[in-house]
C-alpha cells in the first residue's frame, strides 16, 4: 500500500466525482461533512484497500461512502453494537456480498471472526474516553503492517459546548499512537481545527504501543462494563507479541482497571 506521506494529491481531490453517485442519497443521515466524506472517498481511491473495517455505523452514511469507493474485489466489514444499524446502507447496498455485517456486538467480540489483514479502518464510535482506545487495542493485532486508520470527530470536544467537551477519545488516540499522521487541515485552507484525521501504521507503532495503553490511566468519561471490550485472549496476545517485557506490569494494571478492581 502507498504511504500517506508520499501521496501526490490531496485525498479530497481524488476522484471526487465518484462520491456523487451516493452523495445525494446519504446527506440526510451522514454524520460527516461533505469535505470529510470526500476525504474518506479519496483515501480509499488512492490506497485501494482490499479488507476494510468500519467500527461504528449508525444509519450507514459512512458505510455507503466506503462501499461506493472500494474496488469490486474488496470486502467491507461493518461493526456496530446496535442490532438495527446501517438502515441507509441496507437500502443502497444490502444485497452486495462484499458487505459483511456484524451488528449487535462489540468489535472485540467479532474481530477474530473477521480475521487479520485489515488494511483500512474507520473508527467512529462514542468518542468518550476510553472507547476508541479500547477498540483500537482489540483490533491492532489484526491490522496489516501498513494499515490506515481514519478517526472521525477528533475535534468534537472543540466544536461544541454542552456535554461534548468530554468527547476527546479520538483525539487522544491520535495523539498517543506512534504512526504517520495527517489531517484534513493539511489540504483545506482555513480549516484550522479539522474534525477528521488519519494515521498509517509503521514499524514504530508496535514498538511504542505501550503509549496507547498508558492513556487508559487518564480519567474515563463514563463507567461501563469494559471487561468484555478487550477480552482476555486479546490481552494475552498483546502481552506475547506486542509489548516488551517492561510493559507486562502495565498490562496487568490495565486488566485490573478493565475489571473494575
Amino acid at each position: 500500500m502507498l504511504r500517506l506521506k508520499d501521496l501526490a494529491v490531496a485525498p479530497e481531490r481524488c476522484e471526487a466525482e465518484r462520491l456523487e453517485r451516493v452523495e445525494g442519497k446519504i446527506m440526510d443521515v451522514s454524520l460527516m461533512s461533505h469535505d470529510e466524506r470526500l476525504f474518506i472517498n479519496g483515501l480509499v481511491r488512492l490506497l485501494r484497500p482490499k479488507k476494510v473495517l468500519e467500527v461504528g455505523v449508525a444509519d450507514g452514511g459512512g458505510t455507503c461512502v466506503l462501499l461506493n469507493a472500494v474496488d469490486d474485489d474488496a470486502v467491507v466489514h461493518s461493526v456496530d453494537i446496535g442490532s438495527t444499524a446501517g438502515a441507509r446502507a441496507f437500502e443502497l447496498f444490502g444485497a452486495e456480498a462484499r458487505w459483511r455485517r456484524h451488528f449487535g456486538a462489540d468489535v472485540s467480540e467479532v474481530i477474530e471472526e473477521i480475521g487479520g489483514g485489515i488494511d483500512f479502518m474507520v473508527l467512529d464510535t462514542v468518542h468518550v474516553h476510553p472507547a476508541e482506545t479500547l477498540s483500537f487495542i482489540a483490533v491492532f493485532p489484526f491490522l496489516a503492517p501498513d494499515a490506515v486508520v481514519v478517526l472521525h470527530d477528533v475535534n468534537e470536544w472543540g466544536l461544541s459546548s454542552y456535554e461534548y467537551w468530554q468527547c476527546c477519545a479520538t483525539q487522544l488516540l491520535l495523539d498517543s499512537v506512534t504512526a504517520d499522521k495527517f489531517t484534513l487541515s493539511e489540504f483545506l485552507n482555513g480549516c484550522r481545527h479539522p474534525n477528521i484525521a488519519a494515521f498509517q501504521v509503521n514499524h514504530d507503532t508496535r514498538k511504542y504501543i505501550a503509549d496507547v495503553f498508558r492513556s487508559l490511566f487518564l480519567p474515563w468519561g463514563y463507567d461501563a462494563p469494559w471487561s468484555c471490550t478487550v477480552p482476555e485472549r486479546v490481552l494475552r496476545a498483546l502481552v506475547l507479541s506486542l509489548l516488551p517485557n517492561p510493559c507486562v506490569e502495565l498490562l496487568r494494571r490495565v486488566r485490573r482497571r478493565l475489571r473494575g478492581q
